[in-house]
C-alpha cells in the first residue's frame, strides 16, 4: 500500500485506503469551449471589415482644410514680441 503525505496524519488504515483509492480514481474533466467559428462566419466578418474600410476611405478622400491662417517661420510671432516666429514660439515646437 502506498502512503501519500496526506495519510501520514491519519492512523486509521481504512481512511488511508480510501485516500489511496481517491487518488488513483480517474477524474472526470469537463472543458467548456466556445464553438469554433465556421468559414461562413469568418467570411462575413471579413466582409464587414472591408465595408468599414471602404467607409473610412470615403471620409479620407476630402483634404484637410485649415481654418486659420498658417504662420510662416519668417512671419512675426503672434505673441507680439516682435521676433520672428522661428526665433520665438516656433523654436519651442521644434525642441521636442
Amino acid at each position: 500500500m502506498k502512503c501519500s503525505p496526506r495519510c501520514w496524519k491519519t492512523s486509521n488504515t481504512k481512511e488511508v485506503q480510501e485516500l489511496d483509492e481517491q487518488q488513483q480514481a480517474p477524474r472526470e474533466m469537463h472543458f467548456d469551449h466556445a464553438p469554433a467559428p465556421t468559414l461562413d462566419a469568418y467570411e462575413q466578418s471579413l466582409l464587414a471589415t472591408e465595408n468599414d474600410e471602404e467607409h473610412e476611405d470615403d471620409e479620407s478622400e476630402h483634404p484637410f482644410v485649415r481654418e486659420a491662417h498658417k504662420i510662416g517661420r519668417n512671419d512675426p510671432c503672434p505673441c507680439g514680441s516682435g521676433k520672428k516666429f522661428k526665433q520665438c514660439h516656433g523654436k519651442l515646437s521644434h525642441e521636442e
